[in-house]
């Protein structure tokens, strides 16, 4: 590895040992010849670029897809280094001054939507993680287990923990069905997840539109999804609790109704203007997948986003165990998402005010564990990345004269 004389400042996060992977292999034997330019861990994200990856046509071109603006990120580095000038990562606000950190604790672990026991033993050991500011979460089946992790929850400590009804049968059931049954068992099941959210004093309750996807639905699949959310939000006021609508695909995966996010903020706006509690929860892993571009997203959303997901998704090969929206961890191998993509929308963010010391936004990262490699060791490596993502964008934009 290179002195610390050869990183930007002498920072240890930079010297740090590159993470396996035939990006990270060229960066290493980079390193090892000795050539000067970026630091380390400049070099080894430059390096990690969908657009320089050599696996093949497909994936420059997701990679150009999902990251058009590298150079936002990483050029004014290089440029730095080019005149002598070292970037200075000593005054940057560290991202904990500007953002609550937090995981999804379901998708964490992901045996306890299969195992309410399982389930209630994860919750209550991630609820005293000393990483985590938040969470999102759902209660297993059960009332005993239930009432033992609201009293768990509402004594831990942590803020703006947020409902995330994942044990609603979104495949089966759609709170955009015009059929009167099913949308009286989607409400059934809602007040369930409701009472939930109340006892353990979420500050926020996630849902979906559900299918049929966007192409497929007609105005009465979107009348009947206005209604429920307006039901939602007349139900949900009287706890205090704010609805978060989240955008998911609509041609890949799951294929719901809401859909385009462009539809997603008009619906929002209609809503709003009769209901001041509803929001969006942005989730930067669902971009590709929806054909949208990460900056552009976050400030056609800025006026509704409350809460963020961080995450990755698969898109290639079909094959793959986490193809479409199961949540890779942030770097998986066959992913879109990795340390440039973070460190954009983490620019993206703080420019629309959503991180900055007054109100500290969420982010929350969503994400199944690496093969091989346990739950809490796959969100520290995830962390460390968003810290890195971090660090990179406010040390390029420190350099292109820019406040962090």
């Amino acid at each position: 590895m290179p002195s610390p004389a050869r990183c930007a400042g002498g920072n240890p996060r930079l010297r740090r040992t590159p993470r396996p992977g035939r990006a990270d292999d060229r960066a290493a034997s980079h390193l090892r010849a000795g050539r000067p330019g970026m630091p380390s861990l400049a070099r080894q994200i430059h390096r990690r670029s969908p657009q320089r990856d050599s696996r093949g046509l497909r994936r420059q071109r997701a990679g150009r897809a999902a990251w058009p603006n590298r150079h936002r990120c990483v050029e004014p580095i290089l440029a730095a280094q080019a005149r002598g000038q070292p970037p200075n990562f000593m005054n940057i606000p560290s991202l904990r001054e500007v953002a609550r950190l937090g995981t999804v604790h379901h998708m964490l672990f992901g045996r306890c939507t299969r195992d309410p026991d399982f389930h209630t033993e994860t919750l209550h050991r991630l609820i005293t993680w000393p990483e985590l500011d938040t969470f999102d979460c759902c209660l297993p089946f059960g009332e005993a287990r239930q009432q033992e992790l609201a009293r768990a929850i509402r004594a831990c400590g942590k803020v703006h923990i947020t409902f995330a009804p994942h044990l609603f049968p979104g495949r089966k059931l759609s709170f955009s069905s015009p059929d009167y049954a099913e949308q009286e068992q989607c409400r059934v099941l809602a007040r369930y997840f409701i009472d939930q959210a109340a006892a353990i004093g979420a500050r926020y309750f996630i849902f979906f539109s559900g299918g049929p996807s966007w192409v497929d639905g007609t105005p009465e699949h979107h009348r009947a999804f206005r209604d429920f959310c307006r039901w939602l939000c007349r139900s949900l006021a009287p706890h205090g609790i704010t609805a978060l609508l989240e955008p998911f695909d609509f041609t890949v995966d799951k294929k719901f109704l809401y859909g385009p996010l462009d539809e997603c903020i008009t619906l929002l706006e209609e809503i709003g203007a009769e209901h001041e509690n509803i929001g969006m929860e942005l989730d930067i892993a669902h971009l590709p997948l929806m054909g949208e571009d990460i900056v552009s997203s976050i400030h056609r959303a800025r006026r509704w986003i409350q809460r963020v997901h961080l995450g990755n998704c698969c898109m290639r090969p079909v094959s793959d165990p986490f193809y479409g929206d199961n949540h890779p961890p942030i770097g998986y191998v066959n992913g879109e998402i990795d340390t440039p993509q973070i460190a954009l929308a983490l620019r993206a963010l703080a420019d629309i005010g959503y991180l900055n010391p007054s109100t500290k936004g969420d982010l929350v990262i969503e994400l199944q564990p690496f093969p091989g490699r346990s739950e809490k060791d796959s969100l520290r490596d995830n962390l460390q990345r968003v810290e890195d993502a971090w660090q990179l964008q406010a040390s390029a934009n420190q350099l292109a004269g820019l406040t962090p």
